[in-house]
């Protein structure tokens, strides 16, 4: 009986997303002397351990990015991965130009990533394995839908997800989902199984930073070093499962040896939703969209997401309005890096929100002076035609009472109700508008919902899913790309995710939908804005879904985006800009928020390992 041991190391060069700066006095602390200590202490002592052992694969999941650090200042250290990979050693994994928090965005952004990465592989002659395991192992029906059509096969779903959106272990070795394109494999991650035919195991599914360094992270600073004695245990305990006659392949090769046999037949994957790796500990993307980490405060997880969402407008807006190529991808790569996971969840460090308002500042930037030869004129852009338009159609509102029982709690609140005046019989369109005052607690507001579904826009798609919730974890904190949510029957919820873009955390038990924001410095105001849809008896609920998804698409995935060009023949705003060229962006960069904070050893408990035998 065929015996497998697999190994995936999820490596991230923007494990300290804009470095560490001001946490260590006689270490570097810049951006670039931390990603190079990732690739010197962590990623290079892997190869050497592969150099060793010749009939050892590993998954190597890194991001493309990574790959263009690699080619610049480290062209030996891709020599050795690309000499592995060709030998069949590595399996090269990666489904995005950044290690971005795809899961909260629209489907374009994610597009031009995956685009990217095949470009950024191809150009460096690295072979792109089939096999998919995403950033903090991000997971959702859209990905798996949009893999068979980027040329992905394989899908690895951290195990502890699929027992949170399941209510149960997984039970199979593989699964198959039936995606348009084609079919996708899914392996449960991290998760061991037995029987007549084969058996697996995983040695390792995790941050690949600890795999050499005795377990500790980048955050440390002159502790995070390569380590030989605990790499030689790992290495050792391959060896002796080798020499019981396991086999040391890759998640590819895995899945070709053993779909097929009785065992490895795959059973339907099970209803999934939107998630990632230890949702117990997280409530889901609740950590990642309002969550509190340890230094509170200073992660700001609204702005960082609000900020990157109206900066996703303005740089589609600009490829559409025919921006100049060059500088609207330049615009796109900086988007990207500013969409990383890192800037909200887990825990922070000042330096890493900051690195995503800075990008996000710099991707509009060079979307307005794509356009250069345009200055003088305001365009507007509709991003669902993919056109220029010559008007915005405009809301009519009038004053309104609450059509729901909405409860605002943790500061002092003014909430302002209006109903949307619009022709679609049957369905009442209103707005909320929550201005939360300064104070000391966080931000909390609640609507009732009948948690019978979870029915939403899972991320990469643009059409509501429903899953069943009886078996999901609760309370669950669901990203809302969309902005779209039932809340019960013919009551649907829009977020408008340019204005508040927080997980949607559904208790079953508490019958309750709450968005919170943990992050907020106690003496910074906030303003909120929601849509609701109400039909009445004579629409069905799929009548109000309809309504509301036609909003959310206005409102959320594909606006229409106002580039306001007229100030390009003024005085530019900063150094960096030349009078006359179009970079003086309508909505300002972000400001400083930050503080250095200390204590970096608890910055290291960020994850808690996935792996799990049987």
């Amino acid at each position: 009986m065929p015996s497998y041991v697999l190994t995936l190391l999820h490596f991230n060069l923007q494990y300290c997303a804009g470095g560490l700066d001001g946490l260590y006095t006689t270490w570097p602390t810049d951006a670039e002397s931390v990603e190079d200590q990732i690739i010197d202490q962590s990623f290079t002592p892997v190869l050497d351990v592969l150099d060793a052992h010749p009939t050892w694969t590993f998954d190597i999941e890194l991001q493309a990015y990574m790959v263009e650090v690699l080619a610049e200042r480290r062209p030996d250290v891709l020599d050795h991965l690309r000499t592995l990979a060709d030998n069949g050693q590595v399996e090269l994994v990666s489904f995005h130009y950044s290690d971005q928090l795809w899961t909260a965005y629209p489907w374009r952004d994610e597009e031009v990533s995956l685009a990217l990465t095949r470009d950024v592989f191809d150009a460096n002659q690295l072979r792109l394995s089939d096999v998919v395991w995403s950033q903090e192992g991000q997971f959702g029906q859209g990905m798996l839908e949009r893999m068979p059509q980027e040329g992905y096969a394989i899908a690895v779903m951290p195990h502890n997800l699929a027992e949170f959106a399941w209510g149960t272990s997984p039970d199979a070795p593989v699964y198959s989902y039936e995606a348009d394109a084609g079919d996708v494999i899914v392996l449960p991650g991290g998760s061991g199984f037995a029987g007549n035919d084969f058996s697996v195991g995983w040695s390792f599914l995790d941050d690949g930073e600890l795999w050499a360094t005795g377990g500790l992270d980048p955050y440390l600073g002159p502790a995070f070093l390569y380590d030989a004695d605990s790499t030689a245990a790992r290495v050792a305990e391959l060896e002796a499962a080798e020499e019981a006659g396991a086999l040391i392949v890759g998640v590819h090769d895995y899945v070709a040896a053993v779909v097929g046999t009785p065992l490895g037949t795959p059973a339907p994957l099970p209803p999934v939703i939107d998630g990632t790796w230890q949702p117990d500990d997280t409530t889901n993307m609740f950590r990642w969209m309002g969550g509190s980490g340890l230094w509170g405060e200073d992660e700001h997880d609204d702005p960082v997401l609000t900020t990157n969402m109206r900066a996703r407008h303005v740089v589609e807006a600009a490829e559409i309005a025919g921006g100049d190529p060059d500088l609207v991808e330049q615009a796109w790569r900086a988007l990207l890096l500013g969409e990383v996971s890192d800037a909200t969840g887990w825990n922070p460090y000042p330096t890493e929100p900051q690195y995503a308002l800075d990008h996000a500042a710099e991707a509009e930037r060079l979307a307005l002076e794509s356009l250069a030869s345009q200055c003088g004129d305001a365009l507007l852009v509709d991003l669902d035609a993919g056109a220029l338009v010559d008007a915005s159609p405009a809301d009519s509102a009038i004053a309104a009472s609450a059509p729901l029982d909405v409860t605002a709690a943790g500061r002092s609140t003014d909430t302002t109700w209006l109903e949307v005046v619009r022709s679609t019989d049957g369905v009442r369109e209103y707005q909320a508008e929550v201005l939360f005052g300064a104070g000391e607690d966080p931000l909390e507001l609640t609507f009732p919902w009948d948690g019978e579904q979870i029915a939403t826009v899972p991320a990469l798609l643009d059409e509501v899913v429903a899953v069943d919730a009886s078996t999901v974890g609760d309370p669950v904190g669901i990203a809302l790309s969309s902005g779209l949510l039932r809340l019960s029957d013919r009551a649907w919820l829009v977020q408008d995710t340019a204005t508040t873009h927080l997980a949607a955390v559904l208790s079953r038990s508490g019958a309750s939908c709450t968005f919170a924001d943990q992050t907020v410095p106690a003496d910074e105001p906030a303003r909120w804005v929601y849509r609701v849809f109400i039909g009445d008896e004579s629409v069905t609920d799929d009548d109000v879904r309809v309504a509301a998804l036609a909003e959310a698409r206005r409102l959320n995935l594909a606006p229409v985006v106002t580039l306001d060009l007229a100030a390009c023949d003024t005085a530019p705003l900063d150094e960096g800009c030349v009078p006359g060229v179009c970079c003086c962006a309508a909505l300002g960069g972000p400001t400083s928020l930050y503080a250095v904070a200390p204590l970096a050893f608890l910055l290291a408990q960020r994850r808690r390992p996935v792996s799990r035998q049987p």
